[in-house]
């Protein structure tokens, strides 16, 4: 099995002239506005979803049985569908990141062996989006400043956390009782909010790294180094 933390292959960028690598990815753009858009979106989503669970904690015993409460069920309706879009939100702002730093590495003929495209497409290929996005991940880290190639473990920690909250989530969708739904729901969120933040950390590293390395340099036109 590959190393993920060895140095990434050769990008396809790499085989371009510099003129048409600089052309085709849109040369380099900083990431710091997708960066802060995905960061809010991400921590909105997360404030959603603990609304969400506590909705479903508090209001279990009036949407079931014989005494339904319409006004409690429209309540967690409102909240489901508010964290559903904040979810989007969340998942179409952090695609958007991705897709501009690998963009950015091709750019330059950075050694990224992950296009653009499927930095952003792994994540909705089943089981494959596992391990794949995470490779991905390590891979931009390390070709965004490949002087630099040393990691603090954050890509490690924001990938288990996700992917733990990712197994809760789907452990009680499939719980019939609102109120335990609710609750391990909690237990998700909590880790749904350590993802968050080693996630918004990760993109605020992987962007910074980017305006320091090396791959960043200031170009001109033609795709040309500045510094020579």
């Amino acid at each position: 099995m590959e190393n993920p933390y060895s140095p990434p292959a050769a990008s396809y960028g790499q085989y371009l002239s510099p003129q048409d690598a600089w052309s085709r990815y849109g040369g380099f753009v900083p990431l710091k506005t997708r960066m802060v858009w995905a960061s809010v979106a991400i921590m909105l989503s997360v404030a959603s979803s603990v609304i969400l669970a506590i909705a479903q904690t508090v209001l279990a015993g009036q949407v079931t049985g014989n005494g339904e409460n319409v006004g409690a069920a429209l309540i967690l309706l409102a909240c489901a569908a508010l964290s559903f879009l904040c979810r989007c939100l969340a998942a179409l702002a952090f695609c958007l990141w991705i897709h501009r730093a690998a963009s950015n590495v091709h750019a330059r003929g950075g050694a990224m062996s992950f296009t653009p495209g499927w930095c952003v497409g792994w994540f909705f290929i089943p089981f494959a989006h596992l391990v794949k996005p995470y490779r991905a991940v390590m891979e931009l880290w390390f070709a965004s400043n490949p002087e630099s190639p040393r990691h603090k473990g954050i890509v490690d920690v924001w990938w288990a956390t996700w992917l733990i909250m990712g197994f809760i989530e789907t452990a009680t969708s499939r719980i019939n009782d609102l109120s335990v739904a609710g609750t391990i729901g909690l237990g998700g969120s909590l880790f749904g909010l350590v993802a968050a933040v080693f996630c918004v950390q990760v993109m605020s590293e992987i962007s910074q790294r980017q305006l320091d390395g090396t791959a960043t340099k200031p170009v001109g036109r033609d795709g040309a180094s500045a510094n020579g």
